[in-house]
């Protein structure tokens, strides 16, 4: 299970780690079609049903392995936020959100990889804002002035030295909206499961400036395996 202490009750949210981030209403629609056309007898039919839903299935999997560790987050790792690709790293880059100096990392979730959103550090949740609109292809260039200007989703999250990570989720033309477990004052361990991005998109993550970046742009990038960035020395 992915792991979420609540403010201020300091409650531990627990979230079920299941096989699909699909809705239970779609497991159940699927299973009174295919009733109802065994029931006429529509067999041709029910196996298109079953291919279309397997399928989906896939497209929807959820990683089982517990993703999320125990770190000692005077380390200051930070790990990859999503199954993908890094497309591109910017330097000096300022944000009105998130501040200035910031290192900006370009992450693509491709149509058919693990769709999940993962925390990139042990961390608090300081902000979460909801905004609708934009839509981008996945794979085009989004120019630095123009993101600030994104009605996109932005999330706000305060590491163990109190610093600021930002990260910006836009929503692919050939995609939806993502989706969200998290409020803030909400604090999750490094990989934590905190959302999911349905058939994929665009991730911008926002590190301060004194992190060291361990990977190329171009790189395929994974939470369970890959080490992003670290505090320079």
């Amino acid at each position: 299970m992915d792991h979420f202490t609540s403010d201020p009750s300091k409650k531990n949210l627990r979230f079920q780690m299941v096989k699909t981030y699909l809705p239970k209403r779609v497991h159940f629609i699927f299973l009174i079609s295919m009733m109802l056309l065994i029931f006429f007898s529509e067999f041709k039919y029910g196996f298109y049903l079953l291919l279309t839903y397997l399928v989906i299935l896939f497209l929807f999997r959820k990683n089982l392995k517990k993703l999320y560790k125990e770190i000692n987050s005077s380390k200051g790792l930070i790990f990859s936020p999503v199954f993908g690709k890094l497309l591109k790293i910017k330097t000096n880059v300022t944000h009105k959100v998130f501040g200035q100096n910031l290192i900006e990392l370009r992450f693509c979730i491709p149509i058919g990889s693990e769709m999940g959103l993962y925390l990139p550090t042990e961390c608090e949740i300081s902000d979460l804002t909801l905004k609708y609109g934009t839509t981008i292809n996945r794979f085009a260039d989004i120019p630095g002035q123009e993101i600030e200007t994104l009605d996109v989703p932005l999330l706000k999250i305060k590491n163990k030295q109190n610093e600021i990570i930002g990260m910006q989720f836009v929503e692919c033309v050939y995609g939806f909206y993502p989706h969200f477990y998290i409020l803030p004052g909400d604090r999750g361990k490094a990989l934590a499961n905190f959302g999911y991005f349905p058939f994929g998109g665009t991730v911008l993550l926002y590190l301060p400036g004194n992190y060291e970046i361990l990977v190329k742009e171009n790189s395929r990038v994974s939470p369970k395996d890959v080490l992003i960035a670290n505090l320079k020395a």
